[in-house]
């Protein structure tokens, strides 16, 4: 702790570059074997961070086929034509897109005015639920769709930095400012003390419009901090923020106490909804004591 300390006065703005987990060396300059060993003798501890509700920037997977025969009207809306390829390859859809926020460019846009596009968006988008024989709800995709979180998909698996660009600039490119980059000053000030991601800080993106017990948080997190506890041979310190703190609760309580002792060193909490959330649903019901009401 005294090392933290004495390395806060060099930590400004996410620019310092005193690794002080690493004992003053970049990680960069070192082998990974090398690294885990500086890590480990080191004060920090690894991290897992989960993003809040819609901070999860979500990819969707097109089998054309599929999509073409089972779910037409989605394919029209979408203006698509074909399924075989040509050599401008146009009529057809690509294998992938990002639909949490659409790019400015693709069919499956909000932001154009056609009703078409917003058709679009929702047949791919949407989710249709229904009571399974337990009498349980369960999220059924538009058949031909299949939506996951960047990094989980084969077009953004090994260059979406192990997920942590899921949850920084969740709006499209273009349009994006420095201050809208979500938890990416988060990354780069962990990244400027001497984390390095996929070994000693981690993302976990998840589809937040699925239920917390059959999400990525819930089928995945168990196998994450094992793996980086057996890499690191150092307990895990977990951050969540808002939604994101449900999924974590869930996770932890499917932990059993032993594993729990063992994997986690702390969980730290921003603004969880663990006393709900009235003014975030006010406000998007349409009225709020706070704020002029809303005509939707």
């Amino acid at each position: 702790m005294k090392k933290l300390h004495e390395a806060e006065e060099d930590v400004k703005d996410g620019t310092s570059n005193s690794y002080v987990c690493t004992n003053g060396i970049n990680p960069a300059q070192m082998s990974n074997k090398d690294y885990i060993n500086a890590f480990a003798a080191g004060p920090c501890t690894p991290v897992v961070f989960l993003g809040g509700i819609t901070a999860t920037k979500l990819q969707v997977l097109i089998n054309c086929e599929t999509l073409h025969s089972q779910s037409p009207q989605v394919f029209s809306d979408c203006k698509w034509t074909t399924c075989k390829k040509n050599i401008f390859n146009t009529g057809m859809p690509k294998e992938e897109y990002t639909i949490w926020i659409p790019d400015l460019l693709t069919p499956m846009n909000i932001a154009k005015p056609t009703a078409a596009n917003k058709r679009c968006f929702v047949g791919l988008f949407g989710l249709h639920w229904y009571r399974d024989d337990q009498g349980k709800l369960q999220p059924q995709q538009t058949p031909g769709v299949n939506i996951k979180p960047m990094g989980f998909t084969p077009g953004t698996r090994t260059n979406s930095r192990c997920g942590f660009d899921a949850i920084s600039g969740v709006l499209p490119s273009l349009v994006i400012t420095e201050g809208q980059k979500g938890f990416n000053k988060f990354r780069i000030q962990l990244e400027s003390m001497g984390y390095k991601i996929g070994l000693t800080l981690q993302a976990e993106p998840y589809d937040w419009r699925r239920p917390y017990y059959d999400n990525e948080v819930h089928h995945e997190f168990n196998a994450l901090i094992e793996e980086m506890y057996k890499i690191n041979g150092k307990r895990i310190s977990v951050v969540a923020h808002s939604f994101g703190n449900i999924n974590m609760a869930n996770a932890l309580s499917q932990l059993p106490s032993e594993s729990r002792n063992k994997w986690i060193q702390r969980y730290f909490a921003i603004a969880p909804p663990y006393l709900g959330s009235p003014t975030t649903w006010s406000m998007v019901l349409g009225s709020h004591g706070d704020v002029e009401d809303l005509d939707f």
